[in-house]
């Protein structure tokens, strides 16, 4: 069964659609479509769909998500796009999925997404202007920014995290 030539833990899955990895915060995840489940050597092809394994601290997060009637006939298209839609999540609304998922795992670690404030100052004065996601979200609002007038191109820009913000103000 070439659909299950792929393993990570307990999970099997299709070699031509591995596991993806997803960083967020101090966690590597990793994402991918079980075709399979292997109980201590009985493999069952009923146990299937999405699952979300933390890489970092070695748990299952979540796993059947988008179910099929079989994994030896995976993955089904609607799993490809479902993982595909996950991975394209920002970290808030990854964590808020997880978070949200009936399967979740009651005892799985959640980092709390980066959030970036952008402080602009001018004459010794701070404000907070801003706030996005990641660092790069906040680069390009910047950018952005200047680029069509709303930010003073004269102001010295900053980005924080959240608790390096509150601890400037």
């Amino acid at each position: 069964m070439a659909n299950i030539g792929g393993r990570l833990g307990q999970f099997h899955y299709n070699p031509a659609h591995p596991p993806v990895d997803r960083v967020i915060g101090d966690v590597t995840f990793k994402i991918g479509i079980s075709t399979a489940l292997n109980a201590f050597g009985l493999i069952g092809t009923e146990y299937n769909g999405v699952f979300i394994v933390d890489d970092t601290n070695r748990n299952v997060v979540l796993d059947n998500h988008a179910r099929g009637e079989s994994g030896g006939f995976g993955p089904y298209p609607v799993q490809l796009a479902e993982r595909d839609r996950i991975l394209a999540l920002s970290p808030a609304d990854f964590i808020a999925f997880i978070k949200d998922h009936p399967n979740t795992r009651p005892y799985c670690y959640l980092p709390e997404p980066l959030t970036v404030a952008i402080t602009c100052e001018r004459d010794g004065n701070i404000t907070v202007v801003h706030h996005t996601h990641t660092l790069e979200e906040a680069e390009e609002w910047i950018a952005l920014g200047l680029a069509e007038g709303f930010l003073d191109e004269d102001a010295v820009h900053h980005t924080h995290t959240i608790e390096e913000a509150e601890y400037i103000y």
